[in-house]
């Protein structure tokens, strides 16, 4: 797979919490986008996202969109990912900060656009709109995790060192 992302294998924490993590990012379908543009004015997207083992992100859009021309300028965004609640007992969620790269060889984009079609179940119907869009990566640097279904305010904090992935906070 593509992913020039960070190796998971120096990760400071359990083993058995990096599955819950990836688990959850695997689970879920949708992420809001942050970007900015020239003059740092905001904006959000929300957009379908597919997840490798490394929790790489890719997702795909119009080159022509807002969000795309802010990462044409500005290859740098936030994101978040989080499940529907239907109380506080109940958030789950990820902010993410990182690097978004378009993937525009071919072999990389037809093995990530596999992965893609099948976990969307996306048809043939699909091939024309896909083809006439851009493939994107995104890249986490630092990363929380948000649970309060195992305590209220459990937040896990990881950044991205030159000896891997470090916990940097956890409550």
């Amino acid at each position: 797979m593509h992913s020039s992302g960070p190796s998971w294998e120096n990760l400071c924490m359990s083993r058995n919490d990096f599955d819950k993590l990836r688990s959850f990012v695997q689970a879920e379908k949708t992420l809001t986008l942050a970007t900015s543009d020239e003059q740092g004015e905001p904006h959000a997207a929300s957009l379908f996202y597919w997840s490798d083992e490394q929790l790489s992100l890719y997702w795909l859009s119009s080159n022509k969109s807002r969000h795309s021309l802010h990462l044409a300028v500005r290859p740098q965004a936030s994101l978040s990912i989080h499940a529907n609640a239907a109380s506080w007992r109940e958030i789950r969620g990820l902010q993410m900060k990182g690097s978004v790269q378009i993937i525009d060889d071919d072999a990389t984009r037809s093995a990530i656009l596999a992965h893609y079609r099948a976990h969307f179940e996306l048809g043939a119907i699909f091939s024309l709109p896909i083809s006439r869009s851009t493939l994107y990566s995104f890249t986490p640097v630092w990363m929380r995790m948000t649970d309060n279904t195992h305590i209220f305010g459990s937040k896990t904090e990881l950044e991205l060192t030159h000896d891997g992935w470090q916990t940097v906070r956890s409550k």
